[in-house]
């Protein structure tokens, strides 16, 4: 019991008394001038003036305590009515919390949600680049294409050309050969007639020899040109066959392939359609879950684009509270930590919602006005007979640019530990490497140290690179460094530096046994 409901016990049995004293006085000189009331005797009478006395004086002090105490004055005209008031307002609380979670879980599965879909539509939107090059490449093959045609068309007509002539070459020695076996066979006849003598027809016969021998001659020259035009023929209608026939197959793939990829082009933009449809759906679901997480913070902020910079519950500043405050000191105590917030949501990324407000500060909710809320805080303060600690933290997780909403908590700040008191002790061996060694120091700090101090009390700071203090990196060299001068197994024990209260940072120190 503290010493504000011990004196105020001390009051009422104070007050009883000097009431029942007040009460007897009347009665006694109200009995001795034996007055009377009515028909009563004056017995009688003394009685009921020093009940009436009494009751009187009862009720004077009960109006008293009324109008100079307000918690007196609450429990007198509510009664047990607040305290069920309170509960329901607890019981709303936990409501609204389970809501504020089932919201925030229902926003990170459509960002993620949202992350899926543009991973799929980044995905799309290469495969419509793709196919765009794809075209790129078919139109540039189709130009060479073009400019093949065109250069088998030129040697066709070339060839045609060629066999045009060659024709007219071979209609001339055919001429030429009817001509001369004309020539002949006119020489034969007037041989036959004239009938000459046999030196007159052996002249004739060598003449008509050399004639033969040179019609046989051009005949087998022409036969040659004719068997060479016939196969340098064929030869070019086959290549003109097989030149068609790459020309038409190429044709109808490079169709195909245009075909294939404007399909395909078609596919791509319907999936990036409805890609950008389910995009718009799952955006949509997003804007609704954040609509209806903002209302339910009561915060009035946009959609989180930016990055984070401070996590729901992350401590931004704390300051011990000395017992037996005052309100007015506790009011500057309170009003201290809330600059201190706010020099560190500045530090950290957060702005104000425009310019001449401040980063961070309390916020209106449904259980509790800002100002009712730093109020409820000052009484919590004010008067308590034990050292407390005064934690501010971010009431939801805060993005960089964005206003910070606190939240506050006070804890019991008690001394846990002791100047030179052991923390925790472990055995390090010296014949290991310093780097090792070290290793060896991290993980006993991070494990078993950080066990102890916990179960002690210590309060961590949430958010912080070294949640329950450190011990300076110039003493880990140090340890390292008598350790691996001993070169055998170490006991080392942790110490505490200095008187360690449960809202400290915790210094520690080392000792090696």
């Amino acid at each position: 019991m503290d010493p504000l409901s011990i004196g105020f016990v001390g009051l009422m049995i104070l007050l009883a008394g000097v009431v029942a004293w007040l009460g007897d006085l009347i009665g006694r000189r109200i009995g001795k001038k034996r007055l009377k009331l009515g028909g009563l005797r004056p017995k009688h009478t003394a009685a009921l003036v020093t009940i009436l006395a009494g009751s009187m004086g009862t009720l004077a002090v009960v109006l008293f305590l009324a109008a100079v105490s307000e918690p007196v004055r609450t429990w007198i005209l509510t009664g047990n009515r607040t305290r069920e008031q309170l509960v329901d307002l607890r019981r709303q609380q936990d409501r609204e919390r389970e809501a504020l979670e089932a919201a925030q879980k229902a926003r990170a599965e459509a960002e993620a949600e949202i992350g899926r879909v543009r991973a799929r539509l980044t995905a799309e939107e290469k495969k419509v680049k793709s196919t765009e090059e794809e075209n790129r490449r078919l139109a540039a093959a189709n130009k060479d294409l073009d400019a093949t045609q065109k250069r088998l068309t030129r040697d066709i007509q070339a060839r045609q050309t060629r066999v045009t002539s060659l024709t007219g070459e071979v209609a001339r020695a055919r001429q030429t050969l009817a001509a001369t076996r004309k020539q002949v066979d006119d020489q034969t006849k007037s041989a036959e007639k004239a009938r000459l003598d046999s030196a007159t027809i052996n002249a004739e016969n060598l003449r008509l020899t050399l004639a033969n021998t040179a019609l046989e001659r051009e005949r087998d020259t022409l036969e040659k040109a004719r068997n060479g035009l016939q196969a340098e023929v064929t030869e070019f209608k086959k290549s003109l066959d097989e030149l068609s026939a790459l020309f038409e197959k190429t044709s109808l793939d490079q169709r195909a392939e245009l075909r294939r990829t404007l399909d395909e082009l078609e596919a791509a933009q319907q999936e990036l359609v409805a890609a950008e449809a389910e995009l718009d759906n799952v955006s949509g679901r997003l804007t609704a879950v954040q609509q209806e997480a903002v209302a339910l913070m009561a915060l009035g902020q946009a959609a989180r684009v930016s990055r984070m910079v401070i996590g729901r519950g992350d401590e931004l500043t704390r300051l011990a509270v000395p017992p037996q405050l005052t309100q007015a000191e506790a009011r500057q105590i309170l009003n201290a930590a809330i600059q201190k917030a706010r020099v560190a949501a500045l530090d950290r990324g957060a702005r104000p919602i425009s310019p001449g407000l401040p980063p961070a500060q309390f916020i209106d909710l449904r259980e509790a006005s800002a100002d009712r809320q730093q109020e409820s805080l000052v009484l919590r303060l004010a008067g308590n007979p034990e050292p407390t600690v005064l934690i501010l933290r971010a009431l939801v997780n805060s993005f960089e640019q964005e206003f910070v909403p606190l939240d506050a908590i006070v804890y019991r700040n008690p001394i846990v530990f002791r100047p030179g008191e052991v923390l925790a002790t472990t055995r390090l061996d010296g014949r290991l490497t310093e780097n090792e060694i070290a290793g060896r120091v991290a993980e006993f700090a991070q494990t078993e140290l950080r066990d102890v101090v916990l179960r002690r009390g210590l309060i961590p700071a949430q958010g912080a690179a070294a949640p329950l203090g450190e011990m300076p990196r110039e003493a880990i060299l140090r340890m390292v460094k008598q350790v691996k001068e001993r070169g055998a197994l170490v006991r080392v024990q942790f110490l505490a530096q200095v008187e360690t209260r449960a809202g400290d940072a915790l210094k520690v120190d080392f000792r090696l046994r």
